[in-house]
């Protein structure tokens, strides 16, 4: 996928993050397919990793962010492979969707299951030195095709 000024996703992520000064960030996708080339050439970047039933060939793409790897995955036999891939990972955790459903706005449907694995996970990888941030004004507005 490209923006609109034809710069890959993840180039515009990695240019807006180092406009705004930011080490490390939690990054959450339901699709690896923008954040590949982010993870495999900027893997410090990643603070967390969350992945929500995302498709996964293989695991040497987020290897190195294993124990700050979180999976949802669903609980249909489909899912078998990317649990395998998962728990191939040293580190990485794996949570269950039940009832899952391709169609279905999975965060809306499952949000007492996600915010309780995801939060405890947040928060064990949150660096307490950590800054917060919130742009002044003069700082809102596009950087590199993100607004």
């Amino acid at each position: 996928m490209t923006t609109e000024n034809d710069m890959p996703v993840d180039k515009c992520i990695l240019h807006i993050l180092q406009h705004m000064g930011i080490k490390q960030a939690h990054f959450a996708t339901g699709s690896m397919g923008d954040l590949t080339g982010l993870v495999s050439q900027h893997a410090e970047l990643f603070a967390i990793l969350t992945l929500v039933c995302s498709g996964l060939s293989h695991g040497e793409i987020v290897g190195s962010l294993a124990p700050r790897l979180l999976v949802f995955r669903g609980d249909t036999r489909d899912w078998d492979g990317l649990a395998q891939i998962v728990n191939s990972l040293a580190g990485a955790t794996l949570e269950t969707l039940r009832d899952w459903a391709p169609w279905s706005d999975l965060v809306a449907l499952h949000t007492v299951t996600i915010r309780s694995a995801m939060f405890p996970f947040l928060t064990a990888h949150y660096p307490a030195d950590s800054p917060q941030m919130a742009p002044a004004d003069d700082e809102r507005g596009a950087f590199a095709g993100i607004s």
